[in-house]
């Protein structure tokens, strides 16, 4: 489902081009707000262009939206998420200061804990009954096999590369 700013985008200067790795290029919105769609806000990069376009704003959060749609090493993922960090906390990295520790007690103050984890499966289980799922027994094709081993080998791969 295309989102209203592509559709925009698309009335006004046709099709939403294709990079060569098949992937779509995106729509930036260049004052930062998602919410302002008017055409002169719309800018159309390519997922690389729109990720280094962050990088230079130092927009990690960002960039790490961006980074998850497209194939980085998991040094480079690992790097986003660092800088995003820093970022969100304002220091160099490491844990958060006490004046941040402080302000998150005091915004959790009085907050009720959520359910503890056996009730949450106990609530899942119950509204899932007599809701077939893909992993109830449904019958697999061997492409769709083929596609879910390759994916699985993938993620061992980028695994295998942070030791």
């Amino acid at each position: 489902m295309k989102t209203d700013y592509r559709s925009i985008w698309e009335v006004n200067h046709g099709p939403i081009p294709v990079d060569k790795d098949g992937r779509s290029y995106e729509i930036h919105h260049i004052d930062g707000n998602r919410k302002n769609n008017k055409l002169d806000n719309l800018l159309c990069l390519s997922i690389q262009e729109h990720y280094d376009l962050h990088k230079r704003q130092e927009d990690f959060a960002a960039c790490g939206l961006i980074a998850n749609r497209m194939e980085l090493t998991v040094e480079e993922l690992k790097l986003i998420n660092e800088r995003k960090g820093d970022k969100i906390r304002g220091t160099k990295k490491g844990p958060y200061t006490e004046e941040h520790r402080r302000k998150i007690s005091e915004a959790l103050k009085g907050r009720k804990a959520g359910p503890r984890p056996e009730e949450v499966k106990k609530r899942i289980s119950e509204t899932l009954k007599g809701h077939p799922g893909a992993w109830t027994g449904k019958k697999r094709s061997e492409e769709t096999k083929r596609k879910i081993a390759e994916t699985m080998k993938n993620r061992k791969n980028k695994v295998a590369r942070l030791d």
